[in-house]
This record gives structure tokens, C-alpha cells and sequence, in this order.
């Protein structure tokens, strides 16, 4: 009976040695790779090898179209959409959905509420679809995004890695795409439209020339958004006092959409 209780606990002081060193070595290798995308920009995502490896099955299915721009590259409009159409706190949030007066730290924050700086995290990091082991790694992730990347980062990565609909990952690839041209140049009917795609992502890509029924509504919504957001600031200067420069010049390549 003192063997077998002695073996037990040795067993039990092995494994959790086991889980520590899993824990601490999970903990460093999730700190390299956010740390590296803080320098570098994004080659890929687990999203795009996903399509990828799928539409290698399907004949039907499109390959992935992504190009990486820089945040000072793409359109100021562009930048005002996706804030006004997913999360016009963005800048003044720590990562997550701010709780109406008077509700619990508890309460559990809808899917709708996701802000801009999880759902970075969660295209770059995560596959497609929601589980409650997702939600906890995407809310680990999105701690260390607002630490290590800041807002300015976390905004550019995700213009870049969001799932547009069809292959389409990112600003520039839909840019090109859907209006033939590059990201720095939409204009806000163009961006307003492109920003109903990371709100809504389609399966299929999207025909702008006949877009579905309530399109021109969802579109109206966005841009008066757009309108009412001469306050929010990106750095240090209010979006509607800042200089509009010049684009950067982009590498352009043949478009396979």
C-alpha cells in the first residue's frame, strides 16, 4: 500500500513537472511569434493555408490572393471604414468590448462585440469557426496583441489578414480585386463596400455589380459612421486634421481573381 501511494505521487510530481515545462515553453514560443510579428509583416495565416490546402481538392475554388501594404499605405478611407463598421472604441479599448454601465465583469461578451483586436488574433492565429478553446486562446492572444503589437499594429495586421470572401485575405488583394486598384486609392463608397466584407465575410466572392438586397443600406450605415468619426485619432493627430500624403508606391502583380 506505501509503494503504490509513493508511486503515486511520484507519478504526480513528473507530470505536473511536465505540465510546467509545457506551460512555460508554450508561454515563450507564443511571445517569439507575437514578437516576431511585431517587426515583420504576416507571410501567411493559418486561415490561408487552410483555403489553400482545400482548394487544392476543389477545382472550383479559388487560390489565395494576399499582398501585405503597409498601414501608411492604404487609403485613409479604408482605415475609417473598418472602425466605423466594426469598432469605433478601438482606440480607446484594451483589447475588448467595452461593458455598458452597470453590467458584471462576468457578463460574457456577444460574438457581435468582438473588437477589431480580437479579431486580428483570431484571423492570424486561428482557423475559421468559434469553440470555447478558441475564445480562450484568442482572449490570451489578444492580451499579448495589445501589449506587444499596440494599436496601430493590431489595425495594420488585420486589414492585411483579414478573410474577405473566396481566397481574398486582406485590403489590398480586395482592392485590386473587386475595383482594380490599389488600396491607397478607394474611395469611401468603395471602402464603406469592402468593410461590409470583414463585418461579413461571404463564401463566395462578392459581385459589387449585383450585390445582394440590403447591400446599399449596410453601405449608407457605414458611411454616415464614417461621417460621425472626426474624432478618433491614429498616433497623435485626429483622423479629419490629418495630411493626406501621397501614396506609396506599391508592387502590383496579375491578379488572378
Amino acid at each position: 500500500m506505501k509503494d503504490g501511494a509513493t508511486f503515486f505521487r511520484r507519478a504526480l510530481v513528473h507530470f505536473l513537472r511536465f505540465l510546467g515545462i509545457a506551460i512555460v515553453a508554450v508561454f515563450l514560443i507564443s511571445l517569439l511569434w507575437m514578437g516576431y510579428y511585431s517587426f515583420f509583416k504576416v507571410g501567411g495565416t493559418i486561415q490561408m493555408g487552410a483555403y489553400h490546402f482545400k482548394s487544392a481538392e476543389d477545382a472550383a475554388k479559388l487560390k489565395v490572393e494576399y499582398e501585405w501594404v503597409p498601414l501608411d499605405s492604404i487609403s485613409r478611407n479604408m482605415i475609417i471604414a473598418v472602425l466605423a463598421a466594426e469598432d469605433k472604441n478601438f482606440f480607446i479599448h484594451n483589447g475588448f468590448a467595452l461593458l455598458p454601465e452597470g453590467d458584471s465583469l462576468k457578463t460574457l461578451i456577444p460574438k457581435e462585440d468582438e473588437t477589431i483586436s480580437q479579431k486580428a488574433v483570431h484571423a492570424v492565429f486561428l482557423t475559421k469557426g468559434e469553440s470555447k478553446i478558441k475564445s480562450y486562446i484568442e482572449s490570451y492572444f489578444t492580451i499579448l496583441s495589445e501589449y506587444m503589437w499596440g494599436k496601430e499594429r493590431i489595425l495594420e495586421i488585420y486589414l492585411n489578414t483579414a478573410p474577405l470572401g473566396h481566397g481574398v485575405f486582406g485590403v489590398e488583394a480586395a482592392s485590386q480585386i473587386y475595383f482594380g486598384k490599389q488600396s491607397g486609392n478607394l474611395t469611401r463608397e468603395e471602402a464603406a463596400s469592402i468593410a461590409l466584407l470583414f463585418v461579413e465575410p461571404q463564401d463566395k466572392q462578392m459581385d459589387f455589380m449585383y450585390p445582394p438586397a440590403d447591400f446599399c443600406e449596410k453601405q449608407s450605415a457605414i458611411l454616415i459612421n464614417m461621417a460621425m468619426m472626426t474624432q478618433i485619432k491614429l498616433g497623435k493627430t485626429p483622423v479629419d486634421e490629418t495630411v493626406v500624403e501621397p501614396t506609396k508606391p506599391i508592387y502590383k502583380r496579375n491578379w488572378r481573381g
